[in-house]
């Protein structure tokens, strides 16, 4: 399960009378056009000046807060790729009622990278306010790969075991358990045993799919399979790839 999963996994659970989910994942601009999108989620007509921006985002959210007991969730996905002066002045953006209460809650979600930018001198002030961290690693033990690839199955609608232990291993070694890569290989694999009338993945194909992808992975090419016409088998190597 990569980032963007697990959120999706984690916000499904959120009571929505109580949190309002706000997701962006278009970090790769301007500070000010991170925050009118913000205003925009709200309900808010953004302004171009941004410190009526701020005065107009903080007030919903006081609204938001006191009038119906809603948290916002601010969720900032691509996090890394974020500007510096977004973090320089971000402390002061979330100063409400000179810090006496806590009215969002905002997830920075990113690769590793963003973990090296907090780390840095001149974003203490906003390091110091992170209440929670969480790195998701890459599944590398047998066993809960194994678990991994079958709860993705089962969820996509495989009713039967598909691929036997030695494809699993084979699977694993691969790309190390990264699951969006294993799951490239998977949906491949799929795509090529349904014109053979199988029912399961056997090793040696499974390898060749491997072999194929990590190739293709090297020389920054996406080789694209041939397209089926089996609704029932596309419908379910995409919710197979959803879930990875």
């Amino acid at each position: 399960m990569g980032k963007t999963a697990a959120l999706r996994k984690l916000t499904r659970a959120l009571n929505p009378h109580r949190y309002l989910v706000l997701y962006q994942a278009e970090t790769d601009f301007g500070r000010v056009d991170l925050y009118r999108g913000l205003a925009r989620a709200l309900g808010v007509e953004p302004s171009y000046r941004r410190a009526q921006l701020w005065r107009d985002i903080k007030q919903r959210v006081h609204e938001l807060a006191d009038s119906k007991q809603v948290t916002p969730i601010w969720i900032i996905d691509e996090a890394q790729n974020l500007a510096a002066d977004f973090f320089r002045d971000f402390p002061g953006f979330l100063n409400f009622a000179f810090d006496s209460r806590d009215l969002i809650s905002v997830w920075l979600v990113g690769h590793p990278a963003l973990t090296h930018t907090l780390e840095r001198a001149a974003h203490a002030a906003l390091a110091s306010r992170i209440q929670v961290r969480v790195a998701l690693k890459p599944v590398v033990e047998r066993e809960r790969f194994a678990q991994l690839i079958t709860h993705a199955l089962k969820s996509a609608g495989c009713q039967h075991t598909l691929l036997a232990d030695s494809g699993m291993e084979i699977l694993r070694q691969a790309f190390k358990g990264l699951p969006r890569q294993a799951g490239r290989i998977l949906c491949t694999a799929m795509r090529l045993a349904v014109p053979r009338g199988l029912n399961h993945l056997p090793p040696r194909p499974t390898r060749s799919n491997s072999e194929r992808s990590t190739s293709s992975s090297r020389s920054g090419c996406r080789q694209q399979p041939e397209p089926r016409s089996d609704a029932k088998c596309l419908s379910c190597i995409g919710k197979l790839a959803r879930r990875l």
